[in-house]
């Protein structure tokens, strides 16, 4: 699957913080140890979610034993939120862009000698490594 990470990727996401958001339609869960994967179907009228042949109940998502796979729209929203809209001054960007069949996203900081980019066929699997460059970068600062 391409669109969104792998469960080891989405695991990591979450012991490093990434949320875990409300339920939508189309998203992609894990249980916790990587058994099942499954794609959410859309809300019956009491509120749960179709996925696969398993109703799940409306609070799934809390229960410590599932995982979220984010997409790289996900993911990318989330480090843009690590930084404020006016950060006093400071410089930075992030890219995604096609590299020869394979995507890069690149993060930079300041004047440039901040820098990361990771390289991957699966362009949220690359955004998944700056968010955990950008973590680790934040943390040590």
């Amino acid at each position: 699957m391409k669109d969104t990470t792998t469960f080891e990727t989405a695991k990591r996401l979450k012991e490093a913080g990434f949320p875990q958001p409300e339920p939508e339609y189309r998203q992609v869960w894990h249980t916790s140890d990587g058994v099942d994967c499954f794609a959410l179907g859309r809300k019956n009228q009491r509120g749960s979610f179709w996925a696969d042949d398993k109703i799940l109940k409306p609070d799934f998502h809390t229960s410590p034993d599932v995982v979220f796979s984010p997409t790289i729209t996900d993911i990318l929203r989330e480090i843009y939120s690590f930084f404020p809209v006016s950060a006093g001054g400071a410089y930075y960007w992030v890219n995604l862009s096609p590299q020869g069949g394979l995507w890069a996203v690149t993060v930079k900081f300041g004047s440039g000698a901040d820098v990361a980019r990771y390289i991957h066929e699966n362009p949220a699997e690359a955004a998944a490594l700056v968010y955990e460059w950008v973590k680790k970068r934040l943390a040590d600062a």
